[in-house]
């Protein structure tokens, strides 16, 4: 039972994609439409803890790779094909960053001091595929560089750092000074990963505040791109076979899953044998937990503003 309602966690966590702000009770209205379980908000959100931001970040790191054996090495790259003559990869070191609410600025500071707390999100970034081969959550003011583990730097690889100049230990017979002020122009498609990650999926619509729930809904944010990107191939290799050009676009996918992401969880809830009546049921309970939650929050603004009388009395 324990599993089951583990699995639960993560499914509802990663179909909470939606771009508008209020991840976290999405994640919550889908738990309770998989596993009808009754409770309060606050207990839901307890169980976003630093152990499950790491079983979520393993879960990322299987989905990443998952994408890279359907995907195999035969692809085309287009502009990397003369630099994999010399390199066994091209990849770029580079990260994004979101802003958190003002009661993160403990463990997360920010470089504003209007918004005092902001998390980033650094990868070592394949541009094979646009995918991470090593990554790291941390505070905004964390330095690129640092957050990434020694061993993501492999030998034979060559790796792209934001430096604002160009410093490299390639030697001159494989890249000629101009042809290194060239390959750094590759940098740009780290960009199609983050873009995809905050207008797709929904990176920007996080608020939580403790560093287990930031961790969480992180990675299930990259396991939500990874899931676009398997849909991607499929979509690829029906055209092959259809012999039509492929004219849907990655972006276009990434969108598609966010507006589908209720077709998912129709079919994990099919798979449970949910019932018609049953998922009725579901819903008005989803409608009772969020109708309670609000009217808690309004009562909480009410007594905010009449202290605030009061104290200017």
């Amino acid at each position: 039972m324990q599993r089951q309602r583990k699995v639960a966690l993560v499914e509802s966590t990663v179909a909470a994609v939606s771009p508008v702000p209020g991840t976290q009770t999405t994640a919550f209205a889908n738990y309770i439409a998989l596993t009808g379980q009754k409770l309060s908000p606050s207990a839901f959100f307890e169980r976003f803890s630093h152990a499950f931001g790491q079983l979520l970040r393993e879960v990322a790191s299987r989905a990443v790779q998952a994408v890279r054996e359907v995907a195999g090495e035969d692809r085309p790259f287009n502009e990397l094909g003369a630099l994999l003559e010399e390199f066994t990869d091209v990849q770029a070191a580079d990260s994004t960053w979101q802003l958190l609410q003002r009661l993160a600025a403990d463990w997360a500071p920010s470089t504003s001091k209007a918004r005092p707390a902001a998390f980033k999100w650094h990868a070592l970034v394949s541009l094979r595929d646009e995918l991470p081969v090593a990554d790291g959550v941390t505070s905004q003011r964390t330095q690129d560089t640092r957050a990434l583990p020694e061993e993501a730097l492999s030998p034979g690889t060559l790796t792209f750092m934001d430096l604002g100049w160009y410093l490299t230990t390639v030697g001159r017979h494989v890249l000629t000074a101009r042809e290194v002020a060239e390959a750094y122009r590759l940098r740009w498609r780290v960009e199609l990963l983050f873009n995809a990650l905050k207008s797709g999926v929904g990176l920007t619509a996080l608020r939580a505040t403790r560093p287990g729930a930031v961790l969480s809904l992180v990675y299930a944010k990259v396991i939500a791109l990874a899931l676009s990107r398997l849909l991607e191939l499929s979509l690829q290799q029906k055209a092959g076979e259809s012999g039509q050009e492929q004219a849907t676009g990655r972006l276009a996918l990434v969108l598609a899953l966010t507006r589908c992401a209720p077709l998912l969880l129709s079919h994990a809830m099919r798979s449970r044998g949910v019932t018609l009546v049953q998922l009725e049921e579901r819903i008005l309970l989803i409608a009772e937990v969020t109708a309670r939650s609000h009217q808690q929050r309004r009562e909480r603004e009410r007594r905010k503003r009449e202290a605030s009388l009061r104290s200017g009395r």
